[in-house]
């Protein structure tokens, strides 16, 4: 002991242990073995520092603390409850280890940096600014967590993770790889397993962030969910119980689905599966597919149906469902219904009030438009065009022709225009449908 170094109470100093500067021990406090105390550090209570342990400058050691191994907490740092510092772990400038918190390895708390409850810092992980991780959250290998952000409850932050800016991580959370949640995002785990997908979900059904993932802005992913890859999660997205991957970007809302490829997601997919490079500003339900460079813009697409190709489906009130597909070329819009085992592909377009249902088939550069309906086994195809309030049941309708209205059961029609009053119409039974 040298300068101005204090022991009392019943504090203890022993062994090859050095006091020097200003620093005090006392209360129930011990220092030994090979450690150092300097500056105006203070070890108080029934706090011990051993081994070849340092604290130096303003840092503080109390309560039940122990500081030892290699650790060396210094500046205005401050270790107490039953926390531990050892191996070559840091704590310094104004951080706080306390509870049953403890430091290990060559982790480093610094700045205004909280670790408390039973949180466990590790390998070369680094937790600073004003971050705060509690609970019985692990942060380890070379993990960095700071700005404003929180690790809590059993979450785990380890690799080349970093958490960060406004983000929180909890419950059973696990964040690795070099994923990154930052802004305001949240990612957080319930336990929860999904017959179907299952075996792809997070182990144990955490919420799981990995690879060179991003979670960012208000974006939060929770529930037995997976984002890993290179996918994105922004903007106010929510994915629950889903699994994110590849190059996918989502800023809207997945629940129980798959979003991968290079897709992507502004509005609502719930059950369903959206991949390779399509994209989703609408709402895709059920066991619905979406994919190759397929659009749903704003409209609603349930059921098993599937749109693929280069597809395009358009419109609030326009629906997609049931076994129904929609490929090639083909535009759905502004209203339209195509439903039951119906098939739209190739160039054509269904526009407008058009129910289209059944087992049948609009394609080539077939246009069907108005408040027609098409079901049966009907075919429309070629350039032929049906609109108005046509009903066809069955038939062909072919090559340039143009039905304006009227009934068509069973119709093969190749050429000219064709109405209500045309030859071949069936006026009564028009009649009666249409009231």
């Amino acid at each position: 002991m040298r300068d101005d170094a204090q022991v009392y109470d019943e504090a203890r100093v022993s062994g090859g242990a050095v006091l020097s500067g200003r620093c005090q021990v006392y209360g129930k406090a011990q220092v030994f073995g090979s450690a150092k105390v300097g500056g105006y550090a203070q070890v108080y209570g029934n706090a011990e520092v051993s081994e070849e342990a340092e604290v130096s400058e303003r840092a503080q050691i109390g309560d039940d603390a122990k500081v030892y191994g290699c650790g060396h907490v210094a500046g205005g740092a401050r270790v107490c409850g039953k926390a531990e510092v050892f191996s070559s772990a840091r704590v310094y400038g104004d951080a706080k280890v306390w509870g049953e918190g403890h430091l290990e390895g060559r982790a480093q708390v610094y700045g205004d940096a909280r670790v408390g409850e039973r949180a466990m810092i590790g390998g070369s992980a680094e937790v600073h600014d004003n971050a705060r991780v509690y609970g019985s959250a692990v942060v380890r290998e070379h993990a960095k967590v700071f700005g404003e952000a929180r690790v809590s409850e059993d979450a785990a932050v380890f690799g080349d993770a970093k958490i960060y800016e406004g983000a929180h991580v909890y419950h059973d959370a696990k964040v690795h790889g070099n994923a990154e949640i930052y802004g305001k995002a949240q990612v957080y785990g319930c336990r929860v397993f999904l017959p179907g997908l299952r075996q792809r979900l997070a182990s144990n059904g955490r919420a799981e962030v990995s690879g060179n993932a991003k979670v960012y802005d208000n974006a939060r992913v929770y529930h037995a969910s997976r984002v890993y890859g290179n996918a994105r999660v922004h903007g106010d997205a929510r994915v629950s119980s889903a699994i994110v991957y590849d190059n996918a970007d989502v800023s809207g809302d997945v629940h129980r689905a798959e979003v991968y490829g290079n897709a992507q997601v502004m509005g609502v997919v719930h059950g369903a599966a959206v991949y390779d490079n399509a994209k989703v500003f609408g709402k895709v339900y059920g066991s619905a597919r979406i994919y190759g460079n397929a659009e749903v813009m704003h409209a609603t697409i349930t059921d098993d149906a599937q749109v693929y190709d280069h597809a395009w489906i358009e419109g609030d009130t326009t629906q997609v469902s049931g076994n129904a597909k929609i490929y090639g070329n083909a535009r759905v819009s502004e209203g339209a219904q195509v439903s039951g085992d119906a098939q739209v592909y190739e160039q054509a377009k269904i526009l407008e009030d058009v129910e289209v249902f059944d087992d049948a088939r609009v394609f080539g550069s077939a246009r069907v438009s108005g408040t027609a309906k098409i079901f049966g086994d009907a075919k429309v195809c070629d350039d032929a065009r049906v609109s108005g309030d046509a009903i066809i049941d069955g038939g062909t309708i072919s090559g340039d022709a143009v039905v304006t209205g009227g009934v068509w059961v069973g119709a093969e029609l190749s050429a000219g225009e064709w109405g209500e009053d045309s030859p071949g119409s069936q006026n009564d039974l028009y009649e009666e449908l249409r009231g």
